[in-house]
């Protein structure tokens, strides 16, 4: 099958079907656009009726904003239930001897109080947060945050929506320069070819066009910090054999985002990464989660639990190959 694009849904329709989203009376391309959708504005904010159900943020908006100015307005990442489906959690991973660390459970597996009433996080929902900043006086002055979530409905996925955000790109345009950073958390690293739903899209290359396309002629670098190794760390002998071109894809991916240049960094998550994403979530989290970083602990990030993760971005660094 022939490979092109730049995401997991995207480029021009030969086969002539409608798209997805037609359907639902959302497409303003007539139809036939290989599902591909510019969010053209803040107000654009297509719900997600997918029938698969999302752990991450379920029945809202697949882009949801939040324009700053010098401080964060609202909470992107709310609960601890939230945080832990777009991020904080650690799936079971026999590669790195990780054991699985949920914030909706407790440390023996029970239930916890921050669940409100769902399951332990499946790990099934990929979440991008986009940060735009400026360094002033030692320390990040906010600029432009907004969250993204992929979705199968609408033949979306999270990074693709971050790239066609154009009000992301007004934020870069108007406030762009060298000493402007844009910094994309991601739960998965970026799918190359390697995913079973849309095999023949990279994000990996979606970003790195963006980067050489928009951020570069802007003096702008890229850095991306992901939580999670999407299959660029499973034993190609471990799995059926169907899986094995998409696991050599996925490294070729991780080899391609290292290999784009200085513009591009490609790494794990940092202790600094977590508390600056904490302060996304809603007030008592983001307490918590410094509570739990000092002498006084926390019950919710609590020294295993931290250790877990700790472990994960670990592994995460040595799989991007970071020195």
């Amino acid at each position: 099958m022939e490979r092109g694009g730049n995401g997991r849904g995207g480029g021009a329709s030969t086969s002539g079907r409608l798209c997805a989203m037609w359907a639902r009376g959302h497409c303003n391309r007539g139809g036939r656009c290989a599902d591909r959708h510019h969010l053209n504005s803040p107000d654009e904010k297509i719900p997600c009726d997918c029938p698969e159900k999302h752990d991450a943020f379920p029945g809202e908006p697949r882009h949801s904003h939040c324009e700053v100015n010098g401080s964060h307005a609202g909470s992107l990442l709310g609960s601890a239930r939230n945080f832990c489906a777009a991020f904080y959690h650690c799936k079971e991973t026999p590669e790195a001897k990780i054991t699985e660390s949920c914030l909706r459970c407790n440390e023996d597996g029970t239930p916890s109080e921050h669940a409100g009433g769902a399951a332990r996080c499946s790990g099934k929902s990929v979440v991008a947060l986009a940060r735009v900043f400026r360094i002033k006086d030692g320390a990040p002055a906010e600029i432009y945050a907004a969250r993204y979530k992929n979705c199968s409905s609408g033949a979306l996925c999270a990074e693709s929506s971050l790239i066609e955000d154009l009000s992301l790109r007004r934020a870069l345009e108007q406030e762009g320069g060298p000493d402007t950073h844009l910094r994309v958390y991601l739960n998965a690293s970026p799918c190359h070819f390697s995913t079973d739903t849309r095999p023949t899209w990279s994000c990996t290359e979606g970003l790195i066009r963006f980067q050489q396309e928009f951020l570069r002629p802007r003096s702008m670098q890229l850095e991306i910090v992901c939580s999670y190794p999407y299959r660029c760390h499973w034993d190609k002998h471990s799995v059926p054999a169907r899986l094995a071109p998409k696991i050599e894809s996925a490294r070729q991916g991780i080899a391609a985002a290292r290999a784009a240049g200085p513009g591009l960094v490609l790494r794990a998550f940092a202790e600094q990464d977590w508390i600056d994403l904490a302060g996304f979530t809603d007030p008592e989290i983001r307490d918590d989660y410094v509570r739990g970083g000092g002498q006084e602990g926390s019950e919710l990030f609590s020294a295993t639990r931290r250790a877990a993760r700790g472990a994960m971005d670990a592994f995460c660094a040595a799989c991007f190959g970071e020195e």
